[in-house]
């Protein structure tokens, strides 16, 4: 239910109805710092979403530049070979021991 909440308060702010957006927030929360800090984070979201825009991506493109980066695609790599390991062998102790494993990486 929570999620859901936050999910209306952000499409508010999303359709410019700031005023909107806070009049919600000032009755879900107690105090105005409450309201003030959660407007922020709704804020800094819109403008992350609308400086994708502008520059002609969207969610997927983010998703995109993150597998750009060499660590998380070998540690992606990494971890997907483990669980595949562990499938195909049976050995659950391949997952007991690959946080180990992937610290020593």
């Amino acid at each position: 239910k929570q999620w859901y909440q936050r999910r209306v308060r952000g499409w508010l702010y999303f359709k410019e109805d700031v005023a909107g957006a806070k009049a919600i927030l000032e009755k879900l929360r107690t105090t105005g710092e409450e309201v003030d800090t959660e407007m922020a984070a709704i804020k800094e979201d819109y403008e992350r979403v609308k400086a994708d825009e502008e520059l002609g991506g969207t969610g997927f493109t983010v998703l995109i530049n993150m597998f750009k980066n060499v660590a998380v695609r070998r540690a992606l790599v990494l971890g997907i070979s483990l669980q595949l390991f562990q499938q195909l062998s049976g050995i659950n102790s391949v997952m007991y021991y690959s946080s180990t494993i992937l610290e020593m990486a």
